[in-house]
């Protein structure tokens, strides 16, 4: 008799251990050159896609 199989995948999410905590800081000085500071920064989430957390970019500047 032949065993039935199964379609479908269960996925469970990693042990604690598994998972990563990041903390993340910065600071931007004009320099000595320029009086306006030109420094950008992008915070994203990455999974399957990139989730922007925190940006100063213009949101044309950023792809989807």
């Amino acid at each position: 008799m032949a065993s039935a199989t199964s379609d479908t995948v269960e996925f469970l999410p990693p042990p604690a251990s598994m998972q990563v905590v990041v903390d993340i800081g910065a600071a931007t000085h004009p320099g000595c050159v320029r009086s306006n500071n030109e420094d950008s920064f992008i915070v994203a989430r990455a999974c399957r896609s990139l989730e922007t957390l925190q940006t100063n970019l213009p949101p044309g500047d950023i792809p989807i």
